[in-house]
């Protein structure tokens, strides 16, 4: 009996991510009103330049998604390395459902991701799933600040 309540538990799951990425895939499609912002800092010390960017989705004045990406150059020994990284936050009805860390460093791509549903963790991509609390946590200021910059 224990057998069969695991692999209903498994299906349901598999059926709730298969739901947000088809979400995610249409909050990426669609053509909805974006807010972006951008700044850059100069550190002349170790000679690196870092460009951060904060994009803001919304679906009819609803919080879609949330992405911070950091780039940077970094000029040591006159060689430029590039790295970046991103983290981005979707929401469905005002609830987290998925997060995605992407980095991008000497031309290796890596990508983890987090599930959830009702604020809780369902599945993750990353062996340390201790980061689903911040990210919680993160997704409901990202909300609070959301509603400030919708009004603009």
């Amino acid at each position: 009996m224990p057998l069969f309540l695991g692999i209903n538990s498994y299906a349901q799951d598999s059926y709730k991510i298969e739901n947000i990425d088809s979400l995610v895939s249409s909050i990426n499609r669609l053509n909805l009103q974006v807010h972006l912002d951008s700044s850059t800092k100069k550190v002349a010390d170790i000679e690196m330049e870092l460009k951060t960017y904060s994009l803001v989705v919304f679906d009819n004045g609803v919080l879609r998604k949330y992405q911070i990406k950091m780039s940077s150059f970094d000029h040591e020994n006159n060689v430029y390395t590039p790295f970046s990284q991103s983290t981005t936050f979707y929401y469905d009805q005002n609830k987290l459902i998925k997060v995605e860390k992407s980095r991008l460093q000497f031309e290796k791509q890596s990508v983890l991701e987090w599930y959830f549903s009702d604020d809780k963790l369902i599945k993750c991509t990353d062996t340390n799933s201790s980061l689903a609390s911040s990210f919680l946590i993160n997704a409901k200021e990202f909300l609070k600040r959301a509603k400030w910059i919708e009004k603009k």
